[in-house]
């Protein structure tokens, strides 16, 4: 989660580019979030 919210001097404009896509997929996507969301805390019980 680090890599996905911070950016960070040494980082290639590749690597920069798949953060965006990353970033912009949770934007646009229920289940993406839903997916950040369980693998952070855990599967609902």
């Amino acid at each position: 989660m680090t890599n996905l919210l911070h950016r960070f001097p040494d980082t290639s404009a590749h690597d920069t580019r798949l953060q965006d896509i990353d970033l912009a997929c949770l934007f646009f996507s229920d289940a993406a979030r839903a997916a950040l969301a369980e693998t952070d805390v855990g599967l609902p019980l």
